[in-house]
């Protein structure tokens, strides 16, 4: 259900944005999408959050995060319209993130004092993985099976969906589509 809307935003207002030449870089494109995203979703939609690795191993910052009682989606974004955007650092954060003993961490920041409070919520073995990308026809990142290919372990790539922009491929040049794996 999360991921059928989150494709049909994919598929329609931010496709519309793109063929209306609102989308200049993967900025706006992350602008965008997390428009689209509160407007479509009952859950909160967070830009950049930092991550905390249990144990102390680091802090991962993905794009898009969509919250509700536990992390649901994690997202990355690729976007290269004129070229072929490579994606393999963005399935490394996701490996980083389910490869945890300990599920990574994201504290919600309070409004009031900017500082992390609260509960923190973490990843789950229901939490998804959405790798959007915006590039040639040819690219290896609009490829849905090259990309769950790179997604090691199992447990990620049944989890993973690819949601691509396909530039120059199709019979109107341009398709919005989405591979959800198994939901």
């Amino acid at each position: 259900m999360l991921m059928d809307t989150i494709r049909d935003v994919w598929r329609g207002p931010v496709r519309r944005d793109y063929v209306d030449a609102q989308v200049p870089n993967e900025r706006t494109l992350q602008a965008m999408l997390y428009k689209h995203l509160t407007d479509a979703l009952d859950l909160e939609v967070v830009l950049e959050p930092q991550m905390t690795l249990c144990g102390g191993s680091g802090v991962i910052v993905p794009d898009i995060v969509v919250l509700g009682a536990e992390i649901a989606v994690v997202a990355e974004l690729k976007f290269v319209p004129h070229g072929y955007p490579v994606f393999e650092g963005d399935i490394a954060k996701f490996r980083a993130l389910v490869g945890e003993e300990t599920p990574a961490r994201c504290w919600p920041i309070d409004p009031f004092s900017g500082r992390h409070g609260g509960e923190p919520l973490s990843i789950t073995p229901r939490t998804r993985f959405a790798f959007f990308a915006v590039g040639q026809s040819q690219a290896r990142a609009i490829d849905a099976e090259d990309v769950r290919a790179s997604a090691h372990p199992a447990g990620l790539r049944e989890r993973l969906s690819v949601f691509y922009g396909c530039v120059g491929g199709s019979t109107d040049g341009l398709l919005f589509d989405a591979d959800l794996g198994s939901c």
